[in-house]
């Protein structure tokens, strides 16, 4: 026969043990859910957002982003947007076939460049250019959003929004129409007009304010000409704001501004602007072929000056520009550069005059004659004519001293 007390204590002992072990485990499930709990309670997208792949972090991020942005500006996003992700090599490569596409174009603007002091002999505009492209984040073709998987981080929020809502910008500006751009101040002038509505857009869109972007950005070299749209576009585009909000900014791409001078003086641009129209220094003989002529404007000039001189200095040797003719002429193996300002005043002139002849002297520049230089291997003369000023290089010296005599009737 079985002890029945002894069953009943060896059931009493068993329920016990499995009392003791389920209690365990429930504290050990409480401790677990308690965790998690105070994870989300710390970053409650964390877990989700670790579960997502990187393309779809992207992805809803643009969506948030793009609804945002249309709802701020009130205009309407092309259709077929198409998002693209890309490494930083597919815009170096794409910067490098650019490169050798317009390699005669490039060519020209070395020349330029390097006749006035604006890169070194030993360096070129196609280098300039693909260490600009290096640095992409994103960018804007057409319907085509790009980003760069190095360079964009969709977990760093604000950052990776306002990136988007820059390039957003771009994809609802496609709606207005380019004007003819002429000269290479004129296109300045329209891409900072562009840049610069993206740029004060997106801090809008991060900030909820319009009075964002009135600083300029510190870029050194001939990054100053090609970065001029960001450093000065959002600056010009918060003076529109403040006028007629954005209306006034939309109505900009009706009536574009027309120069850089505009850009950096938003006022000159809500007066109407004004400038002249100014003709090219020729040489006398017909030999010669013209293989450049623009008008490069006033944010060319100050940067030029900056290379030599302090920017307070070379931003009151460059206001009161009123127009400029800059060509380049090619015979056999010579070249010569001619350019030609235009200024509002004597003052104006005379300022720039006293600036370029600084600027000469900090490049080391020596006096070989009356109003005679030679600087960094090419010969230079200039003169000032009321209001017009007029500047000859080349690496021929009696080239020069022939556009001196020319210059002086």
């Amino acid at each position: 026969m079985c002890d029945t007390n002894l069953l009943d204590n060896a059931s009493i002992s068993l329920n016990s043990g499995l009392h003791k072990n389920a209690l365990t485990v429930v504290m050990i499930l409480v401790s677990v859910l308690l965790l998690i709990s105070a994870i989300f309670l710390i970053d409650p997208q964390l877990a989700p957002q670790r579960e997502k792949t990187y393309e779809s972090l992207v992805d809803d991020l643009f969506d948030e982003v793009l609804q945002g942005v249309q709802d701020m500006r009130d205009l309407p996003s092309p259709e077929k947007i198409e998002l693209n992700i890309v490494s930083i090599q597919w815009f170096r490569d794409m910067a490098k076939e650019e490169v050798r596409r317009e390699s005669k174009e490039i060519n020209l603007e070395d020349i330029v460049h390097k006749a006035l002091f604006l890169i070194p002999q030993n360096y070129s505009v196609g280098e300039a250019r693909m260490e600009q492209a290096s640095r992409i984040k994103a960018a804007v073709s057409g319907n085509q959003l790009y980003v760069v998987h190095e360079f964009f981080d969709p977990l760093n929020a604000d950052v990776a929004r306002r990136t988007l809502a820059h390039e957003i910008t771009h994809l609802l500006q496609s709606q207005f129409i380019s004007p003819s751009l002429v000269t290479s101040d004129q296109r300045w002038a329209w891409i900072a007009l562009v840049e610069g509505d993206a740029d004060f857009t997106a801090d809008t869109y991060i900030s909820g304010s319009g009075l964002l972007s009135l600083k300029a950005y510190e870029i050194e070299s001939l990054d100053k000409i090609r970065g001029f749209p960001y450093q000065y576009g959002s600056g010009f585009i918060s003076a529109l704001f403040m006028k007629d909000g954005w209306n006034q900014v939309n109505y900009a791409y009706v009536n574009p501004p027309r120069s850089t001078e505009e850009i950096l003086h938003p006022e000159i641009y809500l007066a109407g602007g004004s400038f002249k129209k100014v003709e090219a220094l020729f040489p006398g003989s017909s030999e010669w072929k013209v293989m450049l002529t623009d008008t490069f404007g006033e944010n060319f000039i100050r940067v030029m000056l900056e290379n030599g001189l302090s920017r307070e200095v070379a931003i009151e040797a460059a206001v009161g520009w009123g127009g400029d003719n800059l060509t380049l002429f090619s015979k056999d193996e010579n070249y010569l550069v001619t350019w030609r300002i235009n200024w509002d005043t004597i003052d104006d002139a005379s300022e720039f005059i006293k600036g370029f002849k600084n600027l000469i002297v900090k490049m080391n520049g020596k006096e070989v004659g009356p109003e005679l230089y030679n600087v960094q291997g090419n010969y230079l003369t200039f003169t000032k004519r009321d209001l017009l000023t007029e500047i000859a290089i080349s690496s021929e010296k009696e080239l020069i001293l022939y556009m001196q005599q020319l210059m002086k009737h």
